[in-house]
């Protein structure tokens, strides 16, 4: 079979089409990388870096002590614990790790969680690793919360009392270096405390410069006071940066967006930077911003946005694999985007607490994240570990009718006209979608999902449940439409995505539909002394519907060993839908 070009191939008859690209996944594994020798293990925030003869990197913050020492706390500089930044190191592209031995003493003055505030590793052109570095600086305090253990609160999820205006030392932000391969760090600038700033997003640029963004935040631990979203510039590998520049703010002061200083950016192909910032105000989404350099040098951001799938998270890991797809890892799942942010989309194969990710190799992505544990005291109750998560991708293309109120819109496929084929598709059904055949002018035959409560006919009332379904096969002669054949499918939601196969061969059409990757297909099969040649094309009636993964064959084939998989089965080798909410 041969793989319809979308773009190229299709044309409209009627209708509005578009295109747009959408990812194939698959080979998606999950595995425990680490966790500690002590039960409940103690181990988060995850760093994770490739190294330039592509050697994989991951640090982790590990919490280490008398386990039956009492109360809880978010002090980790207590006498019998040890409180470091662990490094595991994978030769093979993450299929197996070792332990590196190395423990980096973390922030020794700072006692109010286990965060290590380290965002981003990379490597120079001169083989050395660089990174930033919040830490606190001795003496320079601030009015904070200070979290203590209450057992009046021991029934609670939360048994710690918040002791506001408590003098806490205050993290700034620091660039450090490595010259072997990151079992040592050297200081090599520090950022004045006056500035009252603090980088989260740290990244190497094109043109050969470094960019930090973050906030400047005036107390440090309000994200509702007045933040500004900020960036600075080194032009010499982070040994001296330009004046931070603030830009964004807090602008709301009925409902303030909290707009704190986690934030994480990509660059573009043309210069610009896809940012996105995590607010913490009341129902708040993530936002997304473009930054443009100025004739100036200066940056301009545009004004955030916001969509559906940016809910509420912790830091906004992302990453631009080599061919453009971004990726963002989030609280949900990760997020994708194939068109530089101005649409997104979802794979639902694992969250992430404060993950991080890497491109292995051209198409193949790997994710690491903390499991079964957040901002916590030591001891704590769960026992956490590192989860890896792989996967392979292919960019596909999605053409896609959007005119919901027109009836029999269509689209041809080449010029080629066709006695006997065979057509394999995959079809999001979102009302009245599926193949035309023998398409000549207005006149064709139609084998169509008919899922009739959609969000045309029931706005609403649809909405992520399953409905009805039916296979129809039906044929419009100049207007006039006649329903040849009807039969009952499985419930299926609207705008999922379905495999649908069609074969003539001899004026006999088998038709099928296959839900899902582990459900039965189901047929129709009809013949028509008045099926005869004609062109093949793509079909929606009083609906949207879209198409990918297209293939045909000028001659009839099984469809048994046909069937693909499908957008809506990322599944794990046991089959079960991945759709963990853990952290």
């Amino acid at each position: 079979m041969r793989a319809i070009d979308l773009r190229q191939e299709v044309q409209a008859v009627h209708g509005n089409w578009r295109s747009y690209d959408t990812l194939n996944v698959w080979n998606i594994l999950k595995n425990e990388i680490y966790r500690s020798e002590a039960e409940p293990s103690y181990v988060c925030w995850a760093i994770l870096w490739t190294e330039a003869e592509g050697t994989l990197k991951l640090s982790f913050t590990e919490v280490a002590g008398d386990l039956t020492s009492w109360p809880p706390s978010y002090n980790f500089n207590r006498p019998g614990m040890e409180y470091y930044l662990k490094t595991l190191q994978s030769s093979d592209g993450g299929q197996s790790w070792e332990d590196t031995g190395w423990k980096e003493r973390l922030d020794e003055r700072w006692d109010l969680n286990a965060d290590h505030h380290i965002r981003h590793v990379f490597q120079i052109e001169n083989g050395q690793l660089i990174r930033n570095f919040c830490r606190t600086q001795e003496g320079f305090t601030v009015n904070g919360n200070r979290a203590t253990y209450d057992e009046a609160k021991s029934w609670e999820a939360f048994p710690f009392e918040e002791k506001p205006n408590s003098p806490v030392l205050k993290k700034l932000p620091t660039i450090w270096t490595s010259g072997n391969g990151g079992e040592a760090w050297e200081q090599i600038y520090s950022f004045p405390a006056e500035n009252n700033f603090f980088i989260t997003g740290f990244h190497p640029l094109r043109n050969g410069s470094i960019l930090a963004v973050g906030a400047v935040n005036p107390s440090h631990v309000n994200a509702f006071d007045k933040n500004w979203v900020s960036i600075t510039e080194s032009w010499d590998k982070g040994k001296t940066w330009s004046p931070v520049q603030k830009l964004l703010t807090n602008d709301d002061y009925l409902v303030p967006q909290g707009m704190c200083e986690e934030f994480d950016f990509v660059e573009l192909d043309d210069g610009r930077l896809l940012m996105i910032m995590r607010t913490d105000g009341l129902s708040t989404h993530m936002l997304q911003t473009y930054l443009e350099r100025e004739d100036s040098g200066q940056w301009k951001e545009s004004t955030p946005t916001t969509n559906a799938l940016f809910k509420h998270s912790g830091y906004p890991y992302m990453r631009r694999a080599s061919d453009g797809t971004i990726f963002y890892y989030t609280l949900q799942n990760i997020l994708y985007t194939c068109d530089d942010g101005a649409s997104w989309n979802e794979l639902e194969i694992g969250n992430s607490y404060y993950g991080q990710i890497a491109e292995v190799s051209p198409g193949k992505m790997l994710a690491v994240t903390q499991r079964n544990i957040g901002d916590a005291a030591f001891q704590y109750v769960h026992d956490a570990y590192m989860l890896q998560t792989t996967f392979e991708y292919a960019r596909t293309a999605v053409i896609e009718q959007t005119d919901s109120v027109r009836l029999g819109a269509v689209s041809v496929i080449g010029e080629e006209s066709y006695d006997d084929f065979h057509l394999y598709a995959e079809v999001r059904a979102d009302g009245e979608t599926g193949i035309a055949f023998q398409v000549n002018g207005d006149s064709y035959y139609f084998a169509a999902i008919v899922i009739p409560c959609n969000e045309f006919r029931s706005p609403g009332a649809a909405a992520g449940q399953e409905q009805d379904a039916y296979l129809l096969i039906g044929m419009q002669e100049n207007g006039a439409v006649t329903i040849l054949r009807r039969i009952m499918l499985e419930r299926m939601q609207p705008h999922a995505w379905i495999g649908m196969q069609m074969d003539m061969q001899d004026g006999v059409l088998k038709a099928a539909v296959k839900k899902s990757a582990d459900s039965p297909a189901k047929y129709v099969v009809i013949k028509e002394d008045a099926f005869s040649s004609g062109k093949l094309g793509l079909f929606t009636n009083r609906s949207t519907g879209a198409f990918k993964n297209m293939k045909i064959a000028s001659e009839s084939m099984p469809l048994r060993s046909n069937w693909g998989d499908y957008a809506d089965a990322y599944k794990s080798l046991d089959g079960k839908p991945m759709k963990e909410k853990e952290y």
